[in-house]
């Protein structure tokens, strides 16, 4: 039975089914039209050899036609669908590079870009592939980008704001599917930013123009005769230049560091380490959360073992530095994700249905948890029969550590409120373990009393 993804209402030209574990794409007969001369041209070449665009091939003899959508293509299944307010700050700027590079491939070739929204883009084997189908189209003398106005919202503001302004972004583009919008931009922006990197231009000259567009409402739409391709690669390559410029405020933050401040000594990691391995190295997993994954030490063990890793973290530092190592070593098997765990990403959108909560996205076949317990029991209060509760029913097997009252991090973290966690024992959490798992193996890991925990749940 074919399911309708239920974001894909927008595109009149085709939208996404799936069946039997397929992705298709049924296209109308205008986008079936336009795939034709796409599939057809150098461009689609281009992208295709050099894995800019997702895997696609044209269905021939098929069940998924009809006389309202003629035509059906076949995707690479997205191994995890990820949005655009869940990736670090490099992530989304190697998104928008993407962007525009294929802009630019297409302008070569004689098309133009339809869109400009992160939601055309997903995380393949460790990298940004353009999944849009649809979103090419020929190019016209006196066409303009009609996407530059999303382009700037969904991913040039949000950039901005974050490298001039030190603003954590992903409030902002999880609040609003639409962005960040110009007049906000305009707001948080003074005259004492003018001479930062794209906000003359970007900011301060586009909103005059919008409100001058606002005050002779009514008459006839400006002309873009003049517009050719040419200028158009001109203003994509200055755009690009001015993302390229952009750079993280969040490389130095308190978690960033965990892997070289923690309390464990060597011999301590090393036992944390060979019990991670042994767990993870039993069989094959196809999908491994990491939550709390910090740089991702563990999620680089979990991933020799594992078809993709999940390695969730909510310190913008730490997800940074995991995502720009996963760029650089070519690790194809993690997905870095920005997510507050006790916080997660909702459903939202239209009829709550265009994005779906990170368990709706996968089943984990196996959870770690690792020196994560202290900071949602006691920073955020969550009581510990809700925590066991939780992680033994994200996941049939898991790996979970438990960090006592006396380690110096829980100490740091008590230092300055009240201790009303009474209930926060060793004997207390293996008890409500044991009623959630079967408890398959277990070991001290440090002298302040951490404990590690292999469980089945039952």
């Amino acid at each position: 039975m074919a399911e309708r993804e239920p974001a894909s209402y927008r595109d009149p030209l085709g939208h996404i089914i799936y069946s039997e574990g397929r992705v298709i794409r049924r296209l109308s007969l205008k986008g079936a039209e336009l795939w034709k001369g796409f599939s057809k041209s150098a461009l689609f070449e281009s992208l295709r050899v050099k894995k800019m665009v997702v895997g696609t091939k044209e269905l021939i003899n098929h069940a998924f036609s009809d006389s309202e959508y003629p035509m059906a293509l076949e995707h690479e299944k997205v191994p995890f669908i990820s949005y655009a307010y869940e990736w670090s700050f490099e992530m989304l700027k190697d998104s928008a590079l993407l962007t525009l590079d294929i802009m630019l491939e297409s302008l070569k070739h004689g098309f133009i870009l339809r869109d400009g929204t992160p939601f055309n883009i997903q995380f393949i084997r460790g990298r940004p592939v353009f999944i849009d189908i649809l979103s090419f189209e020929p190019y016209e003398n006196g066409m303009i980008w009609i996407g530059y106005a999303q382009f700037c919202r969904m991913f040039l503001f949000p950039l901005m704001l974050a490298s001039h302004k030190k603003v954590n972004f992903h409030p902002w583009i999880r609040g609003s599917l639409e962005g960040i919008s110009l007049e906000d931009m305009a707001g948080i922006f003074g005259w004492s930013d003018i001479l930062k990197k794209g906000v003359l231009f970007q900011i301060f000259l586009q909103n005059r123009l919008n409100k001058s567009k606002v005050e002779k409402k009514g008459q006839s739409k400006p002309s873009t005769s003049g517009m050719t391709a040419e200028k158009l690669d001109l203003i994509i390559h200055q755009l690009r230049g001015t993302v390229s410029s952009l750079q993280s405020p969040f490389k130095n933050t308190t978690w960033s560091e965990y892997a070289n401040s923690h309390s464990y000594d060597e011999k301590e990691q090393s036992t944390k380490v060979e019990f991670v391995e042994k767990v993870c190295g039993q069989k094959k997993r196809n999908l491994v959360w990491d939550i709390g994954a910090n740089i991702g030490k563990y999620s680089l063990i979990a991933a020799k073992h594992a078809e993709l890793v999940i390695a969730m973290d909510s310190d913008h530092g730490a997800l940074d530095t995991l995502s720009s190592n996963v760029r650089e070593r070519k690790e194809e098997k993690i997905l870095p994700l920005l997510i507050d765990i006790a916080d997660p990403s909702p459903s939202s959108g239209w009829l709550n249905k265009e994005t779906k909560t990170v368990s709706e996205r996968g089943r984990p076949d196996l959870v770690l948890a690792l020196a994560l317990i202290h900071h949602l029991c006691i920073s955020r209060n969550i009581e510990m029969a809700s925590f066991v509760e939780w992680i033994t029913g994200i996941a049939d097997e898991g790996v979970v550590e438990f960090v006592s009252k006396e380690d110096p991090m829980v100490q740091q973290l008590l230092a300055t409120r009240e201790d009303i966690f009474g209930g926060y024992t060793k004997s207390r959490f293996e008890s409500m373990l044991s009623e959630k798992a079967e408890i398959i193996d277990s070991c001290e890991i440090s002298q302040s009393k951490r404990h590690i925990y292999h469980f089945r749940s039952k």
